[in-house]
């Protein structure tokens, strides 16, 4: 442990306690309405996870693909509730045809180690009959961490390239007469060009980076993961937020970053407002955390909270005032 780590511990660790707001957290509001519904009648389906094992708080896929009728919608319950699980994004698509194929995605973190297990989902289906529902089965994965603290001192694992689930294509066998066939194919590619789907809107311009930032603290603050036991999670989402905001207005991808390259390419470019000392302990006593399992106190979370609010607060006027000037080192 370096020298600069050890520094930030300390630090932290006769740190005063502080008392964080949290919202309260209440179940997927339909589950148990979902539940008391009769099961859906697919064609076929089928769900896998991307990786069989994952890292720690590194995002990975859950895969359904559901064949049905064209007359059904297949969809995802407006809240889910997924344990341990971290619900980062989620999508669907729907191609046309008869059966038509929908296909559902969910992107999803862990922070606990281990053999674990994705919960079930229970989808819902909206035919011409009424609501319905589909059960998809748990998915087990293994989540390992990348510290290995077996060896004393803490050391990264070697990176392994994630398993990727195989999905096995359908195949529909098809035995029209040769007539029949082409006008079969020529009546589907009228229909194809007819729900063509229009082209989406343009994405919404993001706000500046001190704004956004500011906004995506306080909204991780309204969270409570800290009183929720959940501090390793918290300190990796908070790292994203301020690793995101020097990204954009220094210029660089800070979120690929290593902690040292982090330093490294802030040093070399014009940062004024910004506290590179101040800067340097709070990331490292911040790994000790994330990748250490270094369990921190409600006060350290708070502390670290005010760390990143002051650092953009001080630097995002800065930066705007700087950018017309001409390009140099440190001012």
């Amino acid at each position: 442990m370096s020298a600069a780590a050890r520094h930030a511990a300390a630090i932290l660790l006769i740190a005063g306690a502080a008392r964080a707001e949290a919202p309260d957290a209440g179940p997927a509001e339909d589950a148990l309405e979902l539940a008391a519904l009769p099961a859906a009648e697919p064609v076929s389906f089928k769900a896998g996870l991307e990786k069989a094992t994952v890292r720690l708080a590194d995002p990975f896929d859950l895969f359904i693909e559901v064949r049905h009728p064209r007359s059904d919608t297949y969809e995802l319950p407006e809240k889910l509730d997924m344990k341990e699980f971290s619900v980062r994004s989620r999508s669907s698509e729907t191609a046309p045809g008869d059966p038509a194929l929908t296909r559902l995605r969910l992107k999803l973190q862990a922070f606990d180690l281990g053999e674990r297990e994705v919960p079930p989902i229970v989808l819902r289906v909206l035919t011409p009959t009424g609501l319905r529902k589909l059960e998809i089965p748990a998915q087990k994965l293994k989540v390992e961490g990348v510290i290995d603290l077996s060896q004393g001192e803490p050391k990264m694992r070697e990176d392994a390239r994630p398993l990727p689930t195989r999905y096995r294509p359908i195949w529909w066998p098809f035995a029209i007469a040769g007539a029949v066939l082409l006008a079969a194919l020529a009546a589907w590619w009228i229909r194809w060009r007819m729900r063509m789907p229009k082209a989406a809107p343009p994405p919404v311009p993001r706000l500046p980076a001190g704004d956004e930032a500011l906004e995506r603290l306080e909204a991780l603050e309204r969270e409570g993961l800290v009183d929720a036991g959940r501090r390793q999670e918290y300190h990796f989402r908070l790292s994203e937020i301020l690793r995101d905001y020097c990204g954009r207005v220094y210029g660089f991808d800070a979120l690929e970053c290593t902690t040292d390259e982090l330093l490294r390419e802030l040093r070399r470019r014009s940062t004024p407002g910004l506290d590179f000392d101040a800067l340097a302990l709070h990331e490292h006593a911040s790994d000790l955390v994330k990748f250490a399992r270094r369990d921190p106190s409600v006060g350290e979370c708070k502390i670290a909270l005010d760390f990143a609010r002051a650092l953009v607060v001080r630097t995002a006027p800065l930066r705007t005032e700087s950018s017309g000037s001409a390009a140099g080192g440190h001012p």
